[in-house]
């Protein structure tokens, strides 16, 4: 299944409000009410305001199928999420919130309030390793502290591969080294001594980068 979430765009206005206002979204929503074109179109000005604020399109292939809303307050964000229902259940949500974290290129507290009569998205949060904060009334609060992004953990990983195999490349090197020693000894510590020098070399430049 290819999912992918793209940057909200003005283009976009129309169909995050037909989502918004779908009965699945208002059901599981603080606030029920059939949101009006214009009111949307108010709180989307003042929302967009703020750059830490973010609204993801969900796409699967080129298709519009739901979005993520980040709204920054003080220190934190709070996430929100709606599913087109034609899509709902098929395990999109998580999904989704694993292209969010290939977004976050610094460490992020997120936080999202979901109704606890919500048993779907509850589950969702809970397999997506956020954790349950507390209960106040109807609503169950998660919180996640998203240290890297995963683009960067992927890196890491191949860096570590990069190593071992460095490590594996090494022996081939000291085996070619005892090779080139015992076919010619006195050419062999010329070329030796030519390496060591430029090693010594290559130190210096490195310690001009660390100052």
């Amino acid at each position: 299944m290819n999912i992918s979430i793209k940057p909200f765009t003005l283009n976009d206005e129309n169909y995050l409000l037909k989502i918004r206002n779908q009965k699945s979204t208002r059901l599981n929503s603080l606030n029920k009410s059939i949101i009006l074109k214009k009111d949307h179109s108010n709180w989307l000005k003042k929302f967009t305001k703020n750059k830490k604020n973010k609204i993801y399109i969900i796409y699967l292939s080129s298709m519009k199928i739901g979005y993520i809303r980040l709204d920054w307050i003080e220190f934190c964000s709070f996430l929100s999420i709606a599913i087109d229902e034609k899509f709902q259940n098929k395990g999109i949500a998580g999904k989704s919130m694993l292209e969010l974290e290939k977004k976050f290129k610094t460490t992020r507290l997120i936080i999202s309030k979901v109704k606890s009569s919500n048993k779907s998205s509850i589950t969702l949060f809970k397999r997506s390793g956020y954790s349950l904060i507390f209960t106040d009334n109807e609503v169950v609060y998660f919180s996640k502290i998203y240290k890297y992004s995963t683009s960067l953990l992927k890196s890491l990983e191949i860096i570590n591969e990069i190593e071992k195999v460095r490590k594996g490349n090494n022996l081939n090197w000291m085996d070619i080294l005892r090779l080139s020693f015992k076919s010619d000894l006195e050419q062999s510590k010329k070329i030796f001594k030519k390496i060591n020098s430029s090693d010594k070399k290559i130190n210096i430049l490195s310690q001009k980068l660390s100052k």
